[in-house]
């Protein structure tokens, strides 16, 4: 008597990379055993990024701008405003961390690329307030409070 296979030992010879399927944590078959994917590298690519807190401008070329599903600067997500198939202007949801950063923009066919000359645009460390600034032991061990 032999145990059933897993689906993890079971594999057909195919020429592109294939997907996995769970249905309710359970491995599934395709129909037709037809679980192949093709990669595609497509036409667009952004070429710049122009911060203006909360506002974010971003140029590049062949954008599918109806296709936008998510853009993100840094790790804030920007909500898009206009989109064309050159630009997409977007306002931030809140302020990002400081580093420099680019804009990574997703649509329904997945991220599309930066550009070879798409800079990275730097965001200063905002500092708004530091408590005590007073009677600060010189050797340190106090606690400071700095809020951005």
């Amino acid at each position: 008597m032999f145990e059933p296979i897993p689906f993890e030992f079971l594999s057909t010879n195919e020429k592109l990379p294939q997907v996995l399927i769970k249905i309710n944590g359970l491995e599934a078959l395709c129909a037709n055993l037809t679980c192949g994917y093709q990669y595609f590298t497509g036409n667009s690519s952004l070429t710049a990024q122009t911060l203006n807190y909360p506002s974010l401008f971003i140029q590049g070329n062949q954008i599918p701008f109806a296709e936008i599903t998510q853009v993100i600067y840094g790790t804030v997500p920007c909500i898009v405003q206009n989109a064309s198939d050159t630009s997409i202007s977007c306002e931030l949801i809140d302020y990002p961390l400081a580093g420099a950063w680019r804009t990574e923009v997703y649509t329904l066919e997945g991220m599309i690329p930066n550009a070879a000359i798409m800079l990275e645009t730097p965001t200063p460390l905002q500092i708004s307030n530091v408590s005590p600034t007073q009677n600060l032991n010189y050797l340190g061990g106090d606690a400071i409070v700095i809020l951005g």
